[in-house]
């Protein structure tokens, strides 16, 4: 599957499952076409399993020694940009059953993607400049129950986990309830970044991408409305010299989180940054990428 550039998102109008509405599976040739763009694997397919370490000292903590190296011996172990990913097949996992993502963090720095995630493959290139390096042999070995083996270890390391829906932009949960009050320095910082993104013909876009983006960082349903039209109703204003009625907006704005509660995917921050990347400013990508960051580092 094709990704947007320094995210985990396929491209806008692509999905990872086929049921989710006004979207499709990519192709072998639309893939194929996509020479410029990151490549990455989707979990949950043929029980695909990914567990994400975001540092060496997790990976360190949950396996031990003799463990780690049979399994550089045994299956796909990648070198990301802070940490470790390895990957197994587990097709004993009844997806029903369990979570999209089962995180550990902060507690431990591993998330578990069972499935609707994106594992970008060795060689792509982060951000950084850091290539994801093959550390493991080039198969993936299939491990039934690896997932269960996994859970009993956190309990053993006494470690609580959250588990999260990636079934559509966020957990559906969060539609209600979710952060009551933005952080003045993060809504500074988008209100800064957009109006370089903003124009008439893409505004609706934007404002989709806005609500599915702080969705996916937990913003309530209100907090984000309120801020997404007062921002879109200044910029408007500014840039267009016309008066944008609050009545439409959250309207459009509405529809989409129903779509959200109908299990459809709206997209957020990897459509901003496809946004930016089109018109060729890396500058504003990188900005938001590091806001994204920042905001979740500081939860």
């Amino acid at each position: 599957m094709p990704r947007v550039s320094r995210t985990k998102e396929p491209p806008f109008g692509f999905a990872l499952l086929p049921y989710l509405r006004g979207e499709k599976i990519a192709t072998v040739e639309e893939i194929s076409a996509w020479k410029e763009r990151d490549r990455a694997a989707v979990c949950g397919i043929n029980g695909l399993t990914g567990f994400d370490f975001d540092s060496i000292q997790a990976f360190e903590r949950f396996w031990d020694s003799n463990l780690r190296q049979q399994l550089a011996n045994d299956t796909f172990v990648v070198k990301t940009s802070r940490g470790i990913s390895v990957w197994f097949f587990d097709r004993s996992l009844d997806l029903d059953s369990y979570p999209s993502v089962i995180d550990c963090r902060p507690h431990l720095e591993l998330e578990i993607f069972l499935r609707n995630h994106l594992l970008p493959v060795p060689f792509n290139v982060h951000p950084d400049g850091t290539i994801y390096k093959l550390l493991g042999t080039s198969q993936i070995l299939c491990k039934p129950g690896i997932v269960k083996v996994a859970i009993e270890r956190l309990h053993s390391l006494h470690i609580e986990v959250v588990n999260r829906s990636s079934n559509s932009a966020a957990p559906v949960g969060s539609l209600s309830a979710g952060i009551l009050r933005l952080d003045p320095k993060f809504a500074h910082e988008v209100e800064q970044i957009i109006p370089e993104l903003w124009t008439k013909g893409r505004r609706y876009v934007i404002q989709i991408a806005l609500a599915g983006w702080f969705l996916r960082l937990g913003i309530s349903r209100n907090v984000s409305m309120n801020f997404i039209i007062q921002l879109g109703q200044r910029l408007a204003l500014e840039k267009e010299g016309e008066h944008w009625s609050r009545r439409i907006q959250e309207r459009e704005i509405q529809a989409a989180y129903g779509s959200v509660s109908r299990g459809a995917r709206i997209y957020g921050l990897s459509k901003l940054v496809e946004i930016a990347e089109n018109e060729k400013r890396p500058e504003i990508s990188r900005k938001l990428l590091r806001l994204n960051r920042a905001f979740r580092v500081g939860e």
